[in-house]
């Protein structure tokens, strides 16, 4: 048998693992974009940036938002390229040199800045990711947050955020809206008391994070918002009030799909869209 016989051979199982992939999202669709697969795929890149908000952390077989849009765009996926995947992360990325190429950028990163965390753990991240919070926030800004605390304790250590709300709206915000082809996915907010299956209990202040994400959602000019999801939509969505089961990926791709349409047909200059 010739090598081209045996790689059109083994080329096979991955030929239908992608159909297999495309039917499935197709059918979760309801079956209406069938006819336009092969073209957007074709035609059209986004790069998906996400923490593990963006990961299948249920335990069972689930497409993942991310897997979805791949079967309707040629689409680069950085799901949790690192631990804490941070807005620091984010910066050195787009402003770096190989994001070009795409049409639109999808950035679902920002849960670890925001959640308060123990004070040990903020300059962790800061140590490991100077660099890029530098960069954006300015250094004496970074050290002079990171040497106050939130007042409220966590397993006995002080709690702190990366950065402040303050810092969010004079640095981070006007940073974002300069993005021509980012949109944020901000996510939904989050409820101090239930963790779903979430390994250990939240700081009781974790609730501060759904200040910065009203803020982003509100402020931003290309956004997907859950923000208004009620209790019973968390419940029901997410495994643990900030990541997502089958349902949750369901509708961040739905949404998604449509927003990065919009912006490549030229009509999502100022597109926010909600849940």
């Amino acid at each position: 048998m010739s090598g081209q016989s045996r790689r059109s051979i083994w080329s096979l199982p991955r030929l239908a693992l992608r159909v297999t992939q495309k039917l499935t999202w197709a059918a979760s669709f309801g079956g209406l974009y069938l006819a336009s697969l092969c073209h957007r795929s074709l035609s059209s890149r986004i790069l998906i940036v996400s923490d593990s908000r963006g990961l299948n952390l249920t335990g069972r077989s689930v497409l993942r938002y991310a897997d979805r849009l791949s079967c309707r765009y040629r689409s680069t996926r950085r799901l949790y390229p690192k631990k804490w995947t941070t807005i620091a992360d984010l910066y050195e990325l787009l402003e770096g040199s190989e994001t070009g190429a795409y049409d639109v950028i999808i950035a679902h990163v920002g849960i670890s800045d925001f959640s308060p965390r123990g004070v040990e753990s903020t300059h962790r991240i800061y140590r490991e990711k100077q660099h890029g919070y530098d960069a954006l926030f300015g250094g004496d800004a970074m050290r002079r947050h990171l040497a106050t605390d939130l007042g409220t304790p966590y397993e006995g250590e002080p709690t702190n955020s990366m950065f402040s709300l303050e810092m969010l709206k004079e640095r981070l915000i006007p940073w974002l809206a300069s993005q021509s082809r980012l949109v944020y996915v901000v996510g939904n907010p989050i409820l101090r008391d239930w963790q779903g299956d979430y390994w250990r209990p939240r700081p009781d202040n974790i609730e501060m994070a759904n200040l910065y994400m009203t803020e982003l959602a509100a402020a931003l000019p290309r956004t997907f918002s859950c923000m208004n999801w009620t209790r019973a939509e968390i419940l029901s969505h997410t495994t643990d009030s900030v990541h997502l089961n089958s349902l949750g990926h369901g509708i961040y791709a739905r949404a998604l799909d449509e927003i990065c349409g919009k912006i490549i047909a030229g009509r999502g200059d100022a597109d926010k869209h909600r849940s």
